[in-house]
């Protein structure tokens, strides 16, 4: 399930505003940080999009850990549609190759604008994030936007230094993606369920926790839940308590894939904080979002819903 960017029209329009810049004849460098499942993707996918429609040229890499003991692998893959690329492979000097593919760049960069666009550089090779720093200093006098996305969020396990720590601040426009709203989430949720009451929408916003991807992975598994009442119209279906009684599983995969990111520490943390949430004893509900006296909504929202316990179980925190 996927849907517009929410709550992004800051950094859109920064994007689009170096585009017009780098159409100009004048470069730049954007990051875009933020945290697992925040959008970062999504963001480039539009901005390269953008571009397109105007014209621009676009080169694009995605950055994997299976190409971290690989030489240059980040910019031998960004510049693989470049005309005569394979004429320019490197061979064992980091330095000589990582010269060429530069000067490769500049006379692609000679026939009109470029957009240059890295996803997850923090997988990225040591001689690719050398390389594109080296580039971020020079783009200015070329029409080359770069555009990068950054993972970037608290973890016990500290994380290697930032790609643009060793760069001037003055170089680089930094945006970083807030979690998504409550009353942003909410408005999705309703989009998906227009029949959904405001206890079970915030039962599905807080199993989201302020993640566009865990909210709309949650709303694929609900949209395959039978409906109750023989599928009135304004029927929503049922609230599971575990991530077992999800189908097909897009929600538990998405918890997964975020622990994984996280790193074993706090995917170890994450773990036992659910167990002990599970194990917790409870009591009457407070959630102050629920109906008020005398209000009506759907029957789902009458009972003690488990959206939060979503993502209970071992595998599947509570939101990251």
């Amino acid at each position: 399930m996927t849907g517009p960017l929410r709550e992004r029209d800051d950094a859109q329009a920064l994007l689009a505003a170096e585009t017009e810049r780098a159409r100009a004849g004048t470069g730049g460098f954007v990051l875009l940080r933020g945290a697992t499942g925040t959008g970062r993707t999504a963001l480039l996918e539009s901005a390269v999009e953008h571009a397109a429609d105007r014209g621009v040229r676009v080169l694009r890499a995605r950055c994997s850990p299976e190409d971290t003991s690989v030489p240059l692998a980040a910019i031998l893959q960004l510049l693989g549609p470049v005309p005569d690329f394979t004429d320019l492979a490197p061979g064992g000097d980091d330095r000589g190759s990582a010269a060429r593919l530069w000067r490769l760049l500049r006379s692609y960069a000679d026939e009109g604008p470029l957009l240059v666009a890295v996803d997850d550089v923090h997988l990225a090779d040591d001689p690719s994030r050398r390389w594109l720093l080296e580039a971020a200093r020079r783009l200015d006098r070329l029409p080359v936007l770069l555009v990068v996305t950054e993972r970037s969020q608290y973890d016990i396990e500290p994380r290697s230094a930032g790609l643009t720590q060793a760069l001037s601040p003055s170089l680089v426009r930094t945006h970083t993606l807030a979690p998504l709203g409550d009353a942003a989430a909410a408005r999705i949720v309703r989009e998906a369920f227009p029949g959904a009451g405001p206890r079970w929408t915030a039962q599905c916003v807080r199993a989201g926790a302020g993640s566009p991807l865990l909210l709309h992975a949650l709303l694929d598994d609900l949209g395959g839940v039978p409906y109750p009442h023989g599928g009135a119209a304004d029927a929503v279906p049922p609230l599971p308590a575990t991530c077992a009684e999800l189908y097909p599983g897009s929600y538990p995969a998405a918890v997964s894939w975020w622990l994984n990111s996280a790193g074993p520490e706090t995917a170890d943390v994450a773990r036992c904080l659910a167990a002990l949430e599970q194990a917790w004893p409870t009591g009457p509900d407070p959630d102050p979002t629920g109906p008020a006296t005398g209000a009506t909504d759907h029957p789902t929202d009458t009972a003690d819903p488990v959206g939060p316990s979503v993502g209970g179980g071992s595998d599947c925190p509570r939101g990251p």
